[in-house]
């Protein structure tokens, strides 16, 4: 039997999730990237499931995590999504103490393993846009791969026709002193008023703060961030989209694009 090649556009966490599940079945995996280098990971970032299949000797990570509101869960809707918004919101799943694995020391462990692999063709350095693959469409999918996955922000694979919602965010980010990193991890979500930000984390030694991006912060290190909601675009469907940014939905975590891609290859 000829061994599948699969393609897989992004190497941010989403990305080696796919690789990763790909890799599991023996298929070969060829990147597409904007560049060699990895993800910032901003914002409250962790795994909920752990990635299976790591050797102990990466040390990933796994603790308690209390995830509490303070006002109301549409008070938190309102501040974080708008008014119009009327869908679920992180507090009313999340709420109380649960299990989390430390995403930062998976994605660094995901790379090494992935890089490593004798099964990777190689990362392919491409400014992905619809123009790019209407250009070499013809080109990747003649024989060449046999399944193309894409868990790069959806507006890239776009003719700009189509409606992508999303709200904009601002976070900070740093890792906390090595004295307050055994604290224990803590989420807290704002549906106040009282306070400007509407979450807070410290989760695995690492800090966030988060506003809506309305709310005009003076930090060195902000940056501001899209909250994908939903879209409308219906080019290229015989792309594979997975992952928050690549199908563009919320409520999309990296354990659930590893999830899909096994359930997608074994369905295959």
């Amino acid at each position: 039997m000829l061994q599948k090649k699969i393609a897989v556009f992004g190497t941010g966490p989403a990305g080696l999730a796919v690789g990763w599940a790909a890799l599991r079945k023996n298929y070969r995996v060829r990147f597409f990237s904007k560049d060699f280098n990895k993800s910032v990971l901003n914002g409250c970032q962790y795994l909920h499931a752990e990635i299976p299949g790591i050797p102990d000797r990466y040390k990933v990570e796994c603790c308690d995590i209390n995830y509490r509101l303070v006002g109301t869960v549409d008070g938190y809707r309102r501040k974080v999504y708008g008014p119009e918004y009327d869908g679920t919101v992180s507090p009313m799943e999340l709420s109380g103490i649960h299990k989390a694995w430390d995403i930062r020391a998976t994605y660094n462990a995901l790379w090494d393993l992935i890089i490593d692999s004798p099964y990777i063709d190689r990362i392919t350095q491409a400014d992905i846009s619809h123009e790019w693959i209407a250009e070499t469409w013809h080109y990747m999918m003649q024989g060449r791969y046999d399944m193309v996955i894409s868990t790069i922000p959806a507006p890239a694979l776009c003719n700009g026709k189509h409606a992508f919602t999303s709200r904009k965010i601002r976070a900070v980010g740093y890792e906390l002193p090595a004295e307050q990193q055994n604290i224990m991890s803590e989420v807290v979500c704002d549906g106040t008023m009282d306070n400007s930000w509407y979450r807070q984390a410290s989760v695995f030694g690492y800090r966030t703060i988060e506003w809506p991006g309305y709310e005009d912060v003076v930090h060195n290190k902000v940056v501001t961030v899209r909250k994908p909601v939903s879209h409308e675009c219906t080019c290229y469907p015989d792309i594979i989209r997975l992952g928050r940014y690549g199908a563009w939905r919320k409520g999309i975590l990296v354990h659930h694009v590893f999830q899909e891609a096994e359930r997608i290859f074994q369905r295959w």
